[in-house]
């Protein structure tokens, strides 16, 4: 009787396909962008005086998607990845340098977005959606780079796409506000995400379609 015994390296591939091979995290990203799309469309049709109890909504809605996309996703994965094709732990040295390089990427986006921001109180709102932009961009081709996410690059293209729409049509009345406030980044990114991570799901059960278990 013979074991195979992964590689570092190949150990490593695959603990990054785990995340990304089911869907699942696309799906719930997408779901959640389509969210906070839906509530800064809200938020820009609301009269002046409900301005501020919308700002603490849409805080609260993103501090939640922020911390409980990856508990949902784990949880799902539990449900129905797992049970399918296994599950792989993280070296621990290779999750040390994710985690690193993670949070350098993390903290380089949110300072192109802060900034712009502050940007975006003085009134100049297309530089923000320039900044936002590219931000989302750069988040998305590191994320692929990372994860060896080939769509990845495609959702960073959507991204480019939105932005150069929102920027040629910021003036229209009837999404200009919503577009500059990054509402057409985060509703074309979110379906597109949503749509990407049903259909990768449904591969993955086409290919797992019963747990390890019932296969044996």
């Amino acid at each position: 009787m013979t074991t195979n015994v992964l590689s570092p390296r190949a150990r490593e591939r695959q603990v990054r396909r785990y995340w990304t091979e089911d869907g699942f995290a696309e799906l719930v990203i997408g779901v959640g962008f389509v969210g906070l799309a839906v509530l800064l469309w809200l938020s820009d049709r609301s009269g002046a005086a409900q301005a501020r109890l919308w700002g603490v909504v849409q805080a609260v809605y993103i501090l939640a998607f922020a911390w409980g996309t990856r508990w949902v996703v784990q949880r799902l994965k539990w449900r129905v990845t797992y049970p399918r094709t296994g599950y792989v732990a993280y070296p621990r040295q290779w999750l040390r340098r994710r985690v690193v390089r993670f949070m350098v990427l993390a903290v380089g986006v949110a300072g192109v977005i802060g900034l712009a921001g502050l940007v975006l109180l003085d009134g100049t709102p297309r530089l923000y959606l320039l900044a936002l932009t590219l931000g989302l961009a750069g988040l998305y081709l590191g994320l692929a780079w990372a994860q060896d996410w080939g769509r990845g690059v495609g959702y960073a293209v959507v991204v480019l796409l939105s932005g150069g729409a929102a920027w040629a049509w910021w003036h229209f009345p009837f999404w200009g506000a919503w577009s500059l406030q990054g509402g057409l980044h985060f509703a074309t990114l979110g379906v597109a995400q949503t749509l990407g991570g049903a259909w990768t799901l449904w591969r993955y059960l086409r290919r797992h379609p019963r747990p390890i278990e019932e296969e044996t």
